[in-house]
């Protein structure tokens, strides 16, 4: 779509040159379990591994990237832009029941700290709700 001057969106995105830091430098891990801490400023991810010869729940967490909000909302787009072209070429993936739970609902404790924690709660629900109608085989 070409754009004709009117619109705030704009497809002109400055080029990026990407530099890998040499091997000896360079860290690449497989994770399959991900925790995550917010703050006001940033979202850290801590990735791990599911290490069934510690228990059968145990997960052994080697790597973290904090990310400001501005970029999780962008890589938040970028990813479901990524799993929707995925699935498209490749079919509908399936995610394994019993790995995502129901949300849970704020204690009064917590709606006193957080003003807004049942209007995110109510979100969180909704969201759940829309994840459940999609793959009911996960659930």
């Amino acid at each position: 779509m070409e754009s004709d001057g009117s619109s705030p969106v704009s497809s002109v995105v400055p080029k990026v040159e990407y530099v890998r830091l040499p091997d000896d430098k360079f860290v690449e891990e497989y994770a399959n379990n991900v925790f995550m801490e917010a703050s006001v400023w940033d979202l850290k991810l801590i990735f791990g591994k599911l290490d069934q010869q510690k228990g059968p729940n145990s997960v052994v967490q080697h790597s973290s990237i904090t990310l400001p909000w501005n970029y999780v909302k962008a890589l938040h787009y970028l990813l479901g832009i990524n799993l929707h072209v995925y699935e498209i070429l490749h079919g509908k993936l399936s995610i394994p029941r019993g790995v995502i739970a129901a949300p849970v609902a704020p204690t009064p404790d917590q709606e006193s700290q957080f003003p807004r924690a049942k209007e995110a709660f109510e979100y969180a629900q909704k969201e759940f709700r829309k994840l459940v109608a999609e793959n009911p085989e996960s659930f």
